[in-house]
């Protein structure tokens, strides 16, 4: 119950539209959820029959919530943990300003 609302938002078709359209190039993320591990997205890659699994276990918003951060990230295969690390943890990226505006009321609520 703690992650109702978040976990609401993130399954919305908003945030999975504004998600996937980032993606798009390389496959298509099927589920979003969150719980005490931590963020959890199911992805699909294109040409592959089996789901690939991402957790992140910190998000940092910056000051003004127009980029964040994304820390402790885990991948369901070797090589996706090695992209992770290298690609992703750590760095910082920015928003768009209206997904930084429509995540603004949730900034409170994530763990």
């Amino acid at each position: 119950m703690k992650y109702k609302a978040v976990n609401t938002l993130l399954s919305s078709p908003a945030v999975l539209g504004l998600v996937n359209a980032k993606v798009e190039r390389y496959g298509t993320v099927t589920k979003l959820a969150v719980d005490e591990g931590g963020y959890h997205a199911e992805v699909r890659l294109l040409g592959r029959d089996m789901p690939l699994n991402i957790t992140v276990g910190v998000i940092e918003f910056s000051d003004d919530g127009g980029r964040v951060t994304l820390r402790d990230l885990r991948g369901s295969e070797a090589w996706l943990q090695h992209l992770l690390e290298d690609m992703v943890d750590g760095r910082e990226f920015e928003l768009p300003p209206a997904a930084a505006s429509a995540l603004r009321p949730f900034r409170s609520m994530l763990p």
